[in-house]
């Protein structure tokens, strides 16, 4: 489980599943790659940054696969330009009304209930969360975002 997704799985573990097993399709499809390319590609960025300078030639050979660090360093850079917006509601997150006459919230009109009531508010994931728990590796090698 990413660590932005956390909190999340507290209240909605399923949704917070679904999100961690469809991101990095999400960020794949931003790239124009495939998921297995980004790996490989985020991949190929961690070698060269911890244990580095890896040539092309030294990373195709111990890994069987091409991808030479300008094209590894294009697809992260174009990853890491996605921005998703990832919203939940979470029930520590909101505000009691003192009512219909005083608050417009639409639960009021969906429930039938004029009262005073708790509404949740949504709770949104800082997309910087998110390239942090998906792309921890460039952060520590380049003290920053490619």
């Amino acid at each position: 489980m990413l660590e932005a997704l956390k909190h999340m799985s507290e209240y909605d573990p399923e949704g917070a599943e679904t999100i961690n097993n469809t991101i990095w399709l999400e960020f794949a499809t931003a790239a124009s790659v495939s998921e297995q390319e980004l790996h490989n590609a985020y991949a190929r960025v961690m070698w060269d940054g911890y244990y580095g300078p890896v040539t092309d030639a030294e990373w195709e050979e111990a890994h069987g696969d091409e991808m030479p660090m300008c094209r590894a360093h294009a697809i992260l850079k174009e990853a890491c330009d996605y921005a998703p917006t990832i919203q939940y509601e979470h029930p520590d997150c909101g505000f009691v009304c003192g009512g219909s006459e005083e608050c417009a919230h639409p639960d009021h009109e969906e429930l039938g209930d004029d009262g005073p009531m708790f509404h949740m508010e949504l709770v949104e994931i800082d997309p910087e969360d998110i390239l942090r728990s998906m792309f921890p590796a460039i952060r520590d090698i380049y003290g920053g975002w490619l």
